[in-house]
């Protein structure tokens, strides 16, 4: 039973790696479509972007 508890807490963590990178590669997907604007990349920010008093 130890060991099957073990096997179903890492089969949970595995899902949310691939839960987040599923969800990594879609944002870059929407990036390279131009569905969304590149926010990984600070040098491409803009001034109106950073301002948070909007």
């Amino acid at each position: 039973m130890k060991y099957r508890n073990i096997a179903k807490e890492n089969l949970l963590k595995a899902q949310k790696v691939l839960e987040y990178a599923e969800c990594k590669v879609k944002h870059y997907e929407d990036i390279i479509n131009g569905l969304t604007y590149d926010n990984s990349n600070p040098s491409t920010w803009q001034k109106s972007e950073l301002d948070y008093r909007k």
